[in-house]
């Protein structure tokens, strides 16, 4: 049964959505893009379509915009998981057909921890001990710029220079 989940997820992507046509738009559920480029980086890290794609889904998130919907002609060009065939994906996986680089994929995309997206752009929050907050900010080169944490008693700020 496992087996033919499988070919069925690899005929749905392979077979069915990459048949449609290239300006069929493809929204998904959640703003993943830059997390699914990363990943599919870690495919297919010479893969120009994925960098460019990738620095595109960048710029347009720190504007405040949308990476979707897509296309599947792009989807086609840098999402590894419609690339099964590929050559480059295939030997990232370590597979010899289609249904098996698809398997290995998705054990690759379950354990994947994308590197940190620019620490300088937002401040990291955390809860206190003491049921208080803290955020710490840093700039792009990760130098400290921003202590701010608050107690149930008294706040406090710091601001390096």
């Amino acid at each position: 049964m496992l087996c033919y989940f499988r070919f069925a997820v690899s005929n749905a992507l392979q077979g069915v959505a990459a048949s449609l046509p290239g300006a069929t738009r493809v929204f998904c559920g959640h703003e993943y893009t830059v997390s699914n480029l990363q990943f599919a980086k870690s495919v297919e890290p010479e893969n120009s379509a994925v960098l460019d794609k990738l620095d595109w889904s960048r710029r347009v998130l720190a504007k405040g915009g949308y990476t979707v919907p897509s296309t599947i002609s792009q989807e086609l060009k840098h999402n590894p998981f419609m690339r099964v065939d590929e050559t480059a994906v295939r030997e990232a996986t370590g597979s010899g057909d289609s249904v098996t680089a698809m398997k290995r994929l998705r054990e690759m995309k379950n354990s994947f921890r994308p590197p940190p997206e620019n620490p300088g752009r937002f401040p990291v929050m955390a809860a206190t001990a003491d049921g208080g907050v803290c955020e710490i900010k840093m700039d792009d080169s990760g130098r400290l710029t921003h202590i701010w944490w608050q107690t149930r008693e008294q706040p406090f700020m710091d601001e390096f220079r």
